[in-house]
C-alpha cells in the first residue's frame, strides 16, 4: 500500500466535553459538548469536568506499529495514553478504537489551545478538531465562508 493510500485510511477525530456517560441500554452519552472556540468572561477559568474523546479508525496493518494517542495544551502534552495489543480491537480489517480521557477539574490561567494527535510509529496524524479558549469572542468564517457567531459560556 503506498503512503498516500495508507493515510487517507486513517481516520482520527476528538471532541471536548463536560462528561461521557455509559447509559443503562449502552448508549453513550456526551454532556456539555464544546464547540471550537469558547469565550469566558477571565482567567484563571476552572473547568467542572473536562473529558477528550479520541475516535480511532486505522488499517489492521498498523498493529505492528506503536501507537499512542496525546492531548496538547498549548503545545505541552497533558494527556497520554499507549493502548496495549490486547486493547485494540480488531474487527473485520480495521481497527477502531473509541477512548475517553477525563480529569474531574481543570484549571487554565491564560488563553489556550487544546488539541490531540496519534503517532504511529513515526508517523503523525494530528486532529483537525480543537478546542480554543479565550476571553475575546470568536468572529470569523467558517471553511465554508459562512459568517459565524459566538458561543457564550455564561458563569
Amino acid at each position: 500500500m503506498s503512503e498516500m493510500a495508507y493515510r487517507e485510511n486513517i481516520q482520527f477525530s476528538v471532541m471536548f466535553c463536560n462528561d461521557v456517560r455509559l447509559e443503562r441500554d449502552g448508549q453513550v452519552t456526551y454532556v456539555g459538548v464544546y464547540q471550537p472556540h469558547l469565550t469566558v468572561k477571565e482567567f484563571p477559568y476552572s473547568f467542572r469536568g473536562f473529558c477528550v474523546v479520541l475516535n480511532f479508525m486505522a488499517p489492521v496493518d498498523v498493529l505492528g506499529e506503536q501507537i499512542c494517542f496525546q492531548v496538547f495544551r498549548n503545545d505541552k502534552v497533558v494527556m497520554e495514553f499507549t493502548p496495549d495489543s490486547g486493547e485494540v480491537p480488531t474487527p473485520n480489517a480495521a481497527i477502531q478504537m473509541s477512548i475517553n480521557m477525563e480529569v474531574e477539574s481543570l484549571e487554565i490561567s491564560e488563553p489556550t489551545k487544546f488539541y490531540a494527535q496519534v503517532a504511529i510509529g513515526e508517523k503523525v496524524y494530528r486532529s483537525r478538531n480543537v478546542l480554543n479558549v479565550t476571553t475575546e469572542p470568536f468572529s470569523g468564517t467558517t471553511e465554508q465562508g459562512r459568517e459565524t457567531k459566538p458561543l457564550m459560556n455564561e458563569e
